[in-house]
This record gives C-alpha cells, structure tokens and sequence, in this order.
C-alpha cells in the first residue's frame, strides 16, 4: 500500500445509484500516534458537482462574452464590405448584358449578399445588451403556447409525440413572456431536428420553490434524439457551434443569453445516442 503522508488531494468521477454522475474530491492524511508514529490514514470525501458545474459556467460565461466583443468587432468590419459588394450588384445587374448562366450567378450572389447581411444583423443584436420587460406570467401557458406551435412545425411528423407534466395550477414566474417564448421555440426546434426520424419531446414544470429551494420553478424540456458528445456540451451556448440546425447557429446561444438576464439558470444533461435535457430554472414571481 502507498504511504499516507505520500497521498495527495484526488478528483474521480462517481456513478450514483440513481445513474448521475458525481465528481467527488477526496484528501488523505496520516493518522499519527503519539509514541508510535503513522498507523494508518484519514480519507476525506467531498462532492464537488455543484461547484465543478459552477466553475464551469463561469469559464463558459466569460469565454462568451470575450468571443462576443471580438466577433462584434469582426462582423462591424465585414459589413461594410459586403454592403459596397451587394449594392454594386444590384446596381450591375440591369446594365449588363447577361446570358442565362450570368444571370443566375449574379442572383446567387446578390442571394448569398442578402443572407450574409442578415446573420450579421443576427449576430450583432445578439452581441448588443438585451432590454427585458418582465411581468408576472403563467409559465404553463407559455409553455402550452409554444408546444402548440410546435406541434405545427414542418418536422413535427408522425413519428413525433409530445408529452406534458404540468401542475394543474398555474406556476408564475417573474419573466419577460415575448423572450420565453424564444427560448422555448428555440430548444424545441434543436430538439425537432435531433429527431428527424421522430420521437418524444417532453415537457414539464415543477414548482420547485415548494421544496424551499430559493422561489425557483424548474423547466425541463427534453428528447429522445441523438444527444450530445461532452466536447458539444461543453461550448453548446457558444455562438456559431456546428449542431442540428442549418439556421445561423445562435439559436441556443440566445437560450443561454435570455436565462442569464432573467437570473435564471440553465444546464443540459446529454449523451449521445441518448436524447438530450435542458432544465431551466427561474425566478418565482414574488408573492404580493
């Protein structure tokens, strides 16, 4: 056996009986006896998942709002440009004289001007501070709303079902509804196209306030889809990550932006192959 006074502080990951994931920290020292020396060791455990999780969405949060100013700055740069670019080929295109294969290519890159302008309009609002106007609103009719909407959705076939756990109360939350609204649209559309052979997309509310959690209500929207390796989970809210949509890539950037402002807080619990999490909590609306 290794020597206690030789042992250092350890970190392992440990599997709990319910199937999460723990990171626990454990020290050991030397149990001394006066008069006899080291006969043995003191193990300390401690779990550290809440504070490893928080160390992680500060580096999250701090590597976004550095990638936030530079790309600003990068996309203020291009846009300029590219303007001068797509004015001069709208203004081109009736003088010339052009064959059909001209034409097309002349509308391909007046198309693709226009697309460009407009994840750099995307983009620079999302890098501009957001302005919130809350209110006191009923999350399981906002919620209720959005999965409407959903069930409307082009990828929302028949192989898709929508399952709810909603409390038969209303649970109201101090929110801005319109910015919700987004969040919930967004995470359902990734969740739509991690799906695209269909399956379960479920959604609950939980008042987790009544366990004397600090007023907070808890959001869990959650699939059946291809899931997420941990190199995705770990820049999942950064802008522009490669993942199941073909939009501009911030949708879930936004998400995470949205909860921020709320003082909320968001995770996301995924595997591949296994579907994917997202748990939301939010403020409760102070009591009168």
């Amino acid at each position: 056996a290794a020597d206690p006074a030789s042992l250092t502080r350890r970190e392992f990951t440990y599997l709990h009986p319910s199937g999460q994931e723990r990171i626990l920290g454990m020290s050991v020292s030397p149990l001394v006896v006066p008069g006899t020396g080291t006969v043995g060791a003191i193990y300390n455990f401690q779990d550290l998942t809440d504070e490893k999780r928080r160390e992680a969405e500060y580096r999250a949060k701090d590597r976004m709002a550095t990638l936030g100013r530079l790309s600003a700055a990068i996309a203020h740069e291009i846009r300029n440009p590219l303007a001068s670019i797509a004015g001069s080929v709208k203004l081109l295109e009736p003088l010339a004289h052009l064959d059909e294969d001209q034409a097309k290519l002349i509308a391909i890159v007046s198309r693709e001007s226009d697309r460009l302008n407009k994840l750099i309009s995307d983009f620079l609002a999302y890098s501009r501070p957001q302005r919130f106007e809350f209110a006191d609103v009923d999350l399981v009719n906002l919620l209720e709303e959005t999965l409407l909407l959903v069930e409307h959705h082009p990828m929302f076939g028949p192989g898709c079902r929508l399952e709810r756990k909603f409390p038969p109360r209303p649970v109201v939350a101090h929110v801005d509804a319109d910015k919700m609204r987004q969040v919930f649209w967004n995470i359902c559309d990734n969740s739509l196209k991690a799906m695209p052979e269909g399956g379960v997309l479920r959604a609950s509310i939980e008042d987790e306030s009544r366990r004397g959690t600090r007023g907070h209500i808890r959001v869990s929207l959650s699939d059946t889809g291809r899931g997420f390796t941990s190199e995705q989970l770990e820049k999942l809210f950064e802008p522009f990550q490669p993942g199941f949509s073909n939009g501009t890539g911030l949708g879930l950037a936004i998400v995470y932006q949205i909860i921020e402002g709320h003082r909320g807080r968001i995770r996301v619990e995924s595997e591949p192959g296994k579907g994917s999490q997202f748990l939301i909590d939010l403020p409760r609306a102070p009591k009168a």
